[in-house]
Parts: structure tokens; C-alpha cells; sequence
């Protein structure tokens, strides 16, 4: 399993009983626009 290195340190990590996992995100960071450009325009 890939991800078994990942889920064992987790479960050994001492902050863990600390923390709750409620969700995730991801998220796009655009670059910032000029005054004749608009916002998302390399998107296209």
C-alpha cells in the first residue's frame, strides 16, 4: 500500500491525540492581473 509509511506516522505522532481531521481543500493561487488583463485570463 502506498500510503502505509504515511499512515504509520501518524498514528506515532504525539500531536495527533490533538488534532482533528474535519475536511480538506485544494486550492489555485492566480498570479495577479494587469489593468488591460483580467482575472483568470491564463486559465484560458
Amino acid at each position: 500500500m502506498a500510503n502505509s509509511g504515511i499512515t504509520r506516522v501518524a498514528e506515532s505522532d504525539a500531536m495527533n491525540r490533538w488534532l482533528t481531521t474535519i475536511g480538506s481543500a485544494a486550492y489555485l493561487i492566480l498570479p495577479g492581473v494587469g489593468e488591460e488583463d483580467f482575472l483568470g485570463e491564463v486559465m484560458f
